[in-house]
């Protein structure tokens, strides 16, 4: 189940993020810098359109942001041809040239450096069943919500992360909780991947 939601994460986000692509004709930059520029973007893209979807009375469903995500990856790939060609003898002439390049081995270091901040944040967030006294609590009230109402809206003001409090955080983690059965779960490991991306 937590597989399933943690496909999902990747696959809406980084087919969201090739909306750089669309609007990027050639940006230069090697692959570990494009995969987190994609995802950067298609996080930031799926808060926006939560909210626009959200003011279109448009449900705030996984397939729905699946879908568009989908969309906007087809349309990055017709429209820029070096998405789509995969010659097998470029890739491993490029894999091979990568090896003695300086640029790899910062690549690599600076993934190990995003394993261990995973490893050392999810190793404090899981280290008991509960939240944090305070806010988690209430962003989770909104998170529960979002998920099994599909929008942010709310007919009465119930806590302070509700409407009219900025959404972009809890759509993401609103929908991410309809992959699974687990808030906690679904906040304490989503926020803990997003913090860890910061160090790449």
């Amino acid at each position: 189940m937590h597989w399933q939601s943690l496909l999902y994460f990747f696959s809406v986000t980084l087919s969201t993020g090739m909306l750089i692509d669309l609007l990027v004709s050639d940006w230069r930059a090697d692959w570990l810098e494009k995969v987190v520029m994609r995802f950067g973007v298609g996080l930031a893209v799926m808060s926006v359109v939560g909210i626009v979807l959200n003011l279109l009375r448009i449900p705030l469903d996984y397939r729905v942001f699946l879908g568009l995500g989908l969309t906007i990856a087809l349309c990055a790939l017709a429209r820029n041809p070096r998405l789509r060609c995969f010659d097998k003898k470029s890739i491993g002439e490029s894999w091979k040239r990568s090896w003695q390049s300086r640029r790899f081995w910062h690549a690599l270091v600076m993934l190990v450096l995003f394993l261990v901040t995973l490893k050392m944040l999810m190793g404090g967030a899981f280290s008991y069943d509960y939240f944090e006294d305070g806010d988690p609590w209430g962003y989770a009230v909104v998170v529960d919500y979002i998920g099994e109402n599909k929008t942010f809206s709310v007919p009465y003001y119930s806590v302070q992360y509700s409407e009219p409090y900025t959404q972009g955080y809890q759509i993401v983690m609103g929908v991410l909780s309809q992959t699974n059965d687990s808030v906690y779960w679904t906040m304490k490991f989503f926020s803990t991947l997003i913090y860890s991306f910061g160090v790449l």
